[in-house]
Formats: structure tokens, C-alpha cells, sequence
């Protein structure tokens, strides 16, 4: 049992770094400082049990900084409704996303960005 367990995560994790390697390859050249970063990886956020639990809909807007690797930093909710139920799943979410690196030649990122994740009892997330 533990050896099948040890190859499923040697799988899972030479798996995921083959499709990130393939969404980095994809990226664009950013040209316009203006451009927004270019998503690789996005974790939907989970949805807090008592809210789930509650029947309770609402919405997170999370404001972020991506840096030259891609990675979020300074995520937090700036706006919500309709309570702070929703806040540390949205923020979780987005502190787990990826862009695309800044590579020799591309513009450095000009954030502060801002995103809103909606909370929805039926799963429209990434439509």
C-alpha cells in the first residue's frame, strides 16, 4: 500500500509540472505594461460549510500583486457580500494561483489587480 501510495504522488506531482510546463509555454510576451498577467494555474476556492450549510451566495473582490515569478503576494479582501463568511476561502484561492513569469524583455507587472470570486450555490466559477 505504501509504495502504490508513493507512485500516485510521484504521478500527481510530474503530472501537474507537465501541464504547468505546457501552460508556461503558452504565455505571451508582454509588450504593454498595461496587460494583465496571464493565468497558468487556478484553484477554484472551497466553499465554507456553514454558508454551504446556510444556503448563503455572496462574492469576494480580492486585490493582489503578482510578482516577476508569477507568484501572488499581497492578496486580500477588499470588498464582500454579504458577510466576511466567504473572505478566507477567496483570498486561499487566489494566493494559490500562478501567472506567467516575466521572462528577459517582457514589461515587469503593474499591479495592485483585482478579481471577484463569486460564491454560488450552483458552480459557475470558471465560466
Amino acid at each position: 500500500m505504501l509504495l502504490f501510495l508513493g507512485c500516485t504522488d510521484y504521478f500527481r506531482e510530474n503530472f501537474f509540472v507537465e501541464v504547468r510546463d505546457a501552460r508556461l509555454r503558452d504565455c505571451p510576451v508582454r509588450t504593454e505594461a498595461s496587460t494583465s498577467p496571464v493565468p497558468v494555474v487556478r484553484q477554484p476556492p472551497w466553499y465554507p460549510e456553514g454558508a454551504l450549510r446556510d444556503g448563503i451566495e455572496g462574492r469576494v473582490l480580492v486585490e493582489f500583486e503578482v510578482d516577476s515569478n508569477g507568484r501572488v503576494s499581497m492578496a486580500r479582501a477588499i470588498a464582500w457580500e454579504p458577510s466576511q463568511i466567504f473572505n478566507s476561502s477567496a483570498v486561499a484561492s487566489v494566493e494559490s494561483w500562478e501567472f506567467c513569469p516575466i521572462r528577459p524583455g517582457d514589461l515587469p507587472y503593474q499591479g495592485p489587480y483585482r478579481i471577484a470570486i463569486p460564491f454560488k450555490l450552483r458552480p459557475t466559477f470558471f465560466e
